[in-house]
């Protein structure tokens, strides 16, 4: 055997004993949905392929699961966490909800939104939301405005189709704050008190009347000694 052979067969060899192991160890993941949707794999935000097909060559390890539509969002997407062990067929069947796009428009523009009870925090009207096919509250509320709120039905249009609709919900202006009128001055304990002791160092009527009296029952004594 020529050293160039030798050599040559000793590299093959060498290869496949790196590469059998490996191969071995690696597993393979499907996942069905329900239901059916072609929907696309992600693991640990890698593109690995699709929906019921068996893809091969999975190390294993513990990876971030995602599953969504790659082209719209038709789909709730689903984020998990697996792990795949050696020798793995990785099989699992998940139920997917239907989603659609949301514009929500408001006059005045830049009010908060809630859906459903809950605050939307990524932004204000005018936006375009994904949400869950169903139904839904829709309410917005901005300083100075009563709120306003309208229900909506996120059901598709035919099967398969995005669902798309849009709303605009009218703020009415609340009125202007009104001035209270001043109430009316309550009178103290403090100030009755001061006003007694007014009165006592003022004479009043009764203390003329008394004087008077007084003045009278001298002037008929006087007479009645004479």
């Amino acid at each position: 055997m020529s050293r160039k052979l030798l050599t040559l067969t000793i590299f093959i060899i060498a290869m496949v004993s790196l590469i059998g192991p490996a191969s071995a160890s690696d597993a393979t993941i499907q996942i069905k949905t329900e239901p059916f949707a072609r929907l696309a794999i992600y693991l640990d935000g890698e593109h690995i392929g699709s929906t019921f097909n068996v893809i091969e060559g999975i190390a294993p390890g513990t990876y971030e699961l995602t599953i969504r539509d790659k082209k719209a969002n038709r789909y709730v997407p689903i984020t998990k966490t697996i792990t795949i062990e050696e020798g793995m067929d990785y099989f699992e069947i998940v139920d997917v909800q239907r989603q659609g796009l949301l514009t929500i428009n408001s006059y005045p523009s830049e009010a908060e939104i809630y859906i459903d009870g809950e605050l939307l925090e990524t932004g204000y009207t005018n936006v375009s939301v994904d949400l869950p096919a169903g139904v839904h509250n829709i309410e917005v509320n901005k300083d100075g405005y009563y709120s306003a709120n309208q229900t909506v039905n996120m059901s598709e249009n035919f099967p398969g189709s995005m669902i798309v609709k849009e709303i605009e919900l009218t703020l009415e202006k609340m009125p202007e704050d009104i001035e209270q009128s001043t109430p009316a001055t309550e009178t103290t304990t403090d100030e009755i008190t001061t006003d007694a002791n007014a009165s006592k160092q003022t004479p009043g009527f009764t203390a003329l009347v008394a004087i008077a009296l007084i003045g009278i029952t001298s002037i008929l004594t006087r007479k009645r000694e004479h």
